[in-house]
């Protein structure tokens, strides 16, 4: 009889919409350690899976992943792709983590020296950046990645985002790959923070692998295909261009001598892989060139 029920209980998933259990069937997942060791949590996860797949396209995708963080107390949130050895590559479309915030990492190098990405290339151990702020900041040793990793953290405080807890995870598209999902303090205090993502700790373990696991599935071009992307629409003469400026540190005068070009030429070159990589500067698009593997 115990089996029995416990098979009938198992057909019934948790609607995260009306808080009722309805009797949608689970969907096979990923196993996630340490998250899924309870019926509710179970029916959590499926009542994600089939609400989250009701998105029509990316955007609707990811206001129905701010949608349910904001149930859980957390306002903004951003997913990251690790493309191994290689380093960063954030998913374009995903994310509420302010778009300047973004562009300054990038342009910065930040992505070099973020402790946090370096963790998440060789464990599925989720963290708190105040953690590693805060070994970083009593140990003895002065070197220059530890003074830039600092220098990012005064980055993201300058934008509100004082504390991060970042869940990486194996990407379903292959071992290489790593998914980083995290959510950030924005608006709430330090000990708010803590004390909510030990609340939610679980929930927050589930929702970043049916992000995963639903994105990769249904939005391939955003999660797995970015580089085929940037491909098509990066031209020849606007990534020669832009490689050749930077990596000579010349002037726009310079880099259209070198080239055999008019400088009316190189300037609209330079418009358009900023605006094929979405970046507002140069530098800025270089650097994305540079993690996309296209340079």
């Amino acid at each position: 009889m115990r089996d029995r029920n416990e098979k009938r209980t198992n057909k019934n998933c948790y609607d995260i919409r009306s808080g009722k259990i309805t009797d949608m069937l689970p969907i096979p997942t990923r196993s996630s350690p340490d998250c899924l060791n309870s019926r509710p949590l179970r029916a959590y996860e499926s009542g994600l899976y089939a609400h989250l797949s009701e998105a029509k396209d990316i955007r609707a995708f990811k206001k129905l992943i701010t949608n349910e963080l904001s149930k859980l107390g957390f306002a903004n949130w951003a997913l990251a792709q690790l493309n191994l050895p290689k380093s960063l590559s954030v998913a374009e479309h995903l994310g509420t983590i302010e778009s300047e915030l973004i562009d300054l990492y990038m342009m910065e190098g930040f992505y070099n020296y973020d402790l946090a990405l370096h963790h998440a290339a060789a464990s599925e151990r989720s963290l708190l950046l105040s953690d590693i702020e805060s070994y970083v900041r009593s140990s003895p040793v002065e070197i220059i990645q530890l003074s830039r990793f600092l220098d990012m953290v005064s980055l993201n405080k300058s934008f509100g985002h004082i504390d991060h807890y970042s869940i990486p995870m194996k990407s379903v598209g292959g071992s290489d790959r790593r998914i980083l999902f995290t959510v950030t303090s924005k608006g709430r205090s330090p000990d708010e923070f803590k004390a909510n993502v030990n609340l939610n700790r679980a929930q927050l373990h589930i929702l970043g692998s049916v992000i995963s696991d639903i994105g990769e599935f249904r939005y391939p071009a955003e999660f797995n295909g970015s580089l085929e992307k940037y491909k098509k629409l990066v031209s020849a003469q606007p990534l020669t261009t832009l490689i050749t400026m930077v990596s000579n540190d010349l002037t726009i005068t310079q880099v259209a001598d070198k080239l055999n070009i008019s400088k009316s030429a190189a300037e609209k070159n330079l418009l358009s892989i900023r605006q094929s990589l979405n970046a507002k500067t140069t530098h800025g698009a270089y650097h994305k060139a540079l993690l996309l593997g296209l340079v």
